[in-house]
Order: structure tokens, then C-alpha cells, then sequence
């Protein structure tokens, strides 16, 4: 929401509160009507990185994402990030 709100509103206004939602589908709701105003704007639908995705949040996050149509998803998680820390540490 925040990509949306900056591309609409500039980065110098600040996105409002978010209050809680009365159910799942108001949410999803919320994320298409911005992610279709970003989308208007610039052109393209935003790029998504989910640190921790396989955590109890980050799989949240993940599952919010693909409910509101967004493909092509960056997920992270403690495994993947041990692995290229891994390989970047060792090429040194």
C-alpha cells in the first residue's frame, strides 16, 4: 500500500493510519484498489520481498500477496539467506 500511496501522493506525505479490517476480504480488497492505482501510475505492479517468508508472518505475507493477484513474489528465509551469506563468505 505504502508503493501506491507514495506513487500517488509523493514521498513527502506520509501514508495515513491503517485500522484494522472487519475480515480478510476488506484487506484483500484494499491491496487490489492500491496495487491497480500503482499500477495506473507507473506502469507496472510492484515488486514484493517477504523476509522470513516461512515464518507464521511471512507466510501471511506470501499468502496476502498471491490473494491480491501479485505474481512474482521474492521470498526470504533464514535457510536461503545462511546459504548465500554461505557462498558470498566463501568466495571472499
Amino acid at each position: 500500500m505504502t508503493w501506491a500511496w507514495q506513487l500517488t501522493h509523493g514521498k513527502d506525505e506520509a501514508l495515513p493510519g491503517v485500522t484494522p479490517y472487519g475480515n480478510e476480504d476488506a484487506l484483500i480488497r484494499d491491496v487490489v484498489k492500491a496495487v491497480e492505482e500503482g499500477k495506473a501510475r507507473s506502469g507496472h505492479s510492484p515488486r514484493v520481498l517477504v523476509i522470513g517468508a516461512l515464518g507464521r508472518c511471512g507466510r501471511g505475507a506470501v499468502d496476502l500477496c498471491v490473494k491480491a493477484g501479485l505474481s512474482g513474489i521474492i521470498v526470504s528465509d533464514k535457510r536461503s539467506i545462511t546459504r548465500l551469506l554461505t557462498q558470498y563468505l566463501t568466495a571472499l
